[in-house]
C-alpha cells in the first residue's frame, strides 16, 4: 500500500506533499479524495500513472528497435502517446516554466516493512534515483544513484558476476532509463528461474508492488490506463479483440463474468455474450449485450452504450485487481455513473478488499460522506497559504459521531468546493446579444 507522496515541480503541483498515515485510522486501503474542478486531483493520479511509465521505458524501448515495420511502431507510438523515453516523461510532466528539478518520492509499505522510492530530473535527463526498503526491522538503502554515485546493496543480487553484470547496466543505460526500468526488463528478457535464482526476494516483492498498480486517469474526453494487475484468466481487452483459439476458454470465462457483473448493475441487462469470428487460429471477438427494452429482448453492440455502462465496464479489471491484493488508482470513479451506483460500489469494495489491497479514488460523490465509511478515509484536496494540501476531514475539523459531514462539507468548512459568482450571468448575455 502506499502511505504518502511527495511532487515538486511536477505538473501544477509544484510543492505538494500527503500523508495517507494521518488520523486514526493509520495504514488506509481505501482513500477518497475530494476537491474543485481544477484543483489538481488527475495531476495528483497522474503521478502514479507516470510512476509507472518510469518503470518500463527500457523494456518498451527495446520493443521499439525491435520492430522495422513502420505502421506498427507509428501504431504503438499512437497508443503509448509517443512518451516512452525519459525525456518524453519529463516533458510531459515537468511543470510549466519551472526551472528546478523535478522530484518524485512514493512511500509504501509491504507487509509491516516500510519503503521509500525517489526519483529527480532536470529538464533533460534522471539526475537521481534511490529506493530504501525494511529489509529486516530497519530500513535500509537498497540503491542509490547519481551522476557521480552508484551504490548498490550487495544483498540485491545473488552472486557477484550477476551484480557486475547490473552494474555494468547502470553505466551503459541509467540516466536515460531508471534502475528499476533495467530491472524490469531483465524480468521480460530473462528466464523466470533463473531470474528468481539472482534477484533478491525482497528485490522480487518490490518489483511486484509496483508492477501490479492499475492507474486510470482522466484527461479531457479520453482514459488513459496504467498496468492491469489481474488474473491471466480474463481477457485483457474486454470489449473486442482478438486471441489465439487456444485461449477461447478466456473468452468464455469471461462471457461468464460480464454476465454476472452487468446485470448485477443494470436490471436490464440479461447477458453478456461475445460474437465470435474465426480466422485460422485465431479468433476475433466484440462484446454485445442482451438487454430488455420496453417489452422486447434486444440485442445491442456494447459500443453503443451509455457512457455510464461503458465505464463500469473498463471498471471491472480495477476491481478484480483491488480483491487480488494490489493498489488501484482512479480518476473520477464515478464519472457518468449514478450517485447511488457509485456509492454501492465503493461500499462494496470498503466492506470486501479488507486489507488485501488499496483503493485511492478520486470523486464528487458527496453522498459517500453519510455513510459509514471513516472520515479518515475522507481526503479534500485544497489550497492552504497558496499551497496545495491533500487532509483528511479529520484533520481540518474535528468532527463528532452524529455530525452530517455532507452538510459541513458542502457549507465550505472543509474546503474543496467551488467559489463562483454565477450572479454576473446575465452580464453574459447583454454581452453576447449587444455583440450580435
Amino acid at each position: 500500500m502506499f502511505t504518502g507522496i511527495t511532487l515538486k515541480n511536477y505538473k501544477s503541483l509544484f510543492d505538494f506533499s500527503a500523508d495517507f498515515t494521518k488520523g486514526r485510522v493509520g495504514t488506509k486501503n481505501m482513500i477518497l479524495i475530494y476537491g474543485e474542478n481544477g484543483i489538481g486531483k488527475s495531476c495528483f493520479v497522474d503521478a502514479f500513472y507516470t510512476l509507472h511509465q518510469l518503470l518500463f521505458t527500457r523494456t518498451i524501448r527495446e520493443k521499439f528497435s525491435s520492430i522495422s515495420d513502420n505502421e506498427t511502431t507509428s501504431f504503438m507510438k499512437k497508443y503509448l502517446g509517443d512518451r516512452y523515453d525519459i525525456i518524453d516523461i519529463i516533458n510531459e510532466n515537468k511543470s510549466i516554466g519551472s526551472t528546478e528539478n523535478m522530484i518524485m518520492q512514493f512511500d509504501f509499505i509491504l507487509g509491516d516493512k516500510k519503503g521509500t522510492y525517489i526519483v529527480e530530473t532536470n529538464d533533460e535527463k534522471l539526475l537521481y534515483e534511490r529506493l530504501d526498503f525494511a529489509i529486516n526491522k530497519n530500513l535500509v538503502n537498497i540503491f542509490e544513484l547519481s551522476s557521480d554515485n552508484r551504490k548498490v546493496t550487495p544483498t540485491l543480487f545473488a552472486d557477484e558476476e550477476y551484480s557486475d553484470y547490473m552494474i555494468d547496466n547502470i553505466l551503459k543505460y541509467w540516466g536515460k532509463h531508471t534502475f528499476l526500468s533495467l530491472l524490469n526488463f531483465e524480468l521480460e528478457d530473462k528466464n523466470n528461474e533463473y531470474i528468481n535464482n539472482q534477484f533478491s526476494k525482497y528485490l522480487m516483492q518490490i518489483l511486484k508492488f509496483f508492477n501490479t498498480v492499475s492507474v486510470r486517469v482522466k484527461r479531457g474526453n479520453w482514459g488513459e490506463t496504467g498496468l492491469f494487475g489481474t488474473s491471466s484468466n480474463i481477457l485483457k481487452k474486454l470489449e473486442y479483440g482478438i486471441v489465439k483459439i487456444s485461449d477461447e476458454k478466456r473468452i468464455d470465462d469471461t462471457e461468464k463474468l460480464l454476465s454476472c457483473y452487468l446485470s448485477l448493475l443494470n436490471s436490464d441487462v440479461k447477458r453478456a455474450y461475445y460474437k465470435r469470428e474465426y480466422l485460422d487460429n485465431e479468433i476475433k471477438y466484440q462484446l454485445y449485450l442482451e438487454k430488455r427494452i420496453y417489452d422486447r429482448i434486444v440485442n445491442i453492440d456494447f459500443k453503443k452504450e451509455s457512457t455510464g455502462n461503458q465505464n463500469l465496464l473498463y471498471l471491472l479489471p480495477f476491481f478484480i485487481s483491488a480483491l487480488e491484493g494490489n493498489v488501484i488508482v482512479i480518476d473520477e470513479f464515478d464519472n457518468g455513473i449514478h450517485d447511488l451506483l457509485t456509492e454501492k460500489l465503493i461500499l462494496e469494495l470498503f466492506d470486501v478488499i479488507g486489507f488485501k489491497g488499496q483503493a485511492i479514488i478520486t470523486t464528487h460523490n458527496t453522498r459517500l460522506m453519510e455513510s459509514d465509511i471513516s472520515k479518515d478515509l475522507m481526503f479534500v484536496l485544497q489550497y492552504e497559504n497558496s499551497k496545495k494540501v491533500l487532509k483528511p476531514f479529520n484533520e481540518i475539523i474535528k468532527i463528532q459521531k452524529n455530525n452530517n459531514v455532507r452538510k459541513i462539507y458542502c457549507s465550505g468548512d472543509l474546503g474543496g468546493i467551488p467559489d463562483v459568482d454565477l450572479t454576473g450571468m446575465n452580464k453574459l448575455l447583454d454581452k453576447l446579444n449587444r455583440d450580435i
